[in-house]
């Protein structure tokens, strides 16, 4: 299965006519994909996503990936506790 992504990187037209390597193209498809607003909401209405989803992409999405990590720490060691019924 392709995903945008992919399609964008590998698309011939998308690096002839920026003229770039496939790196560059790379990088130019996912600071194009980092800049969309994504419509939640519609995952959510559709059953595809939880509240709690939205609410953990939101959290984490479009952080540097220092600020993700210390994000995901925090909420694993959360879930932990809460698994183990640690107080």
């Amino acid at each position: 299965m392709s995903s945008p992504y992919m399609e964008l990187t590998n698309h011939s037209a998308v690096q002839e006519v920026v003229g770039v390597k496939q790196d560059e193209a790379a990088a130019f498809a996912v600071q194009l994909l980092a800049s969309q607003a994504v419509p939640w909401e519609t995952f959510v209405s559709a059953g595809v996503l939880a509240d709690r989803d939205v609410q953990l992409i939101r959290r984490f999405d479009k952080r540097d990936k220092f600020t993700q990590a210390a994000l995901w720490e925090k909420a694993r060691a959360a879930a932990q506790k809460a698994t183990l019924g640690e107080a």
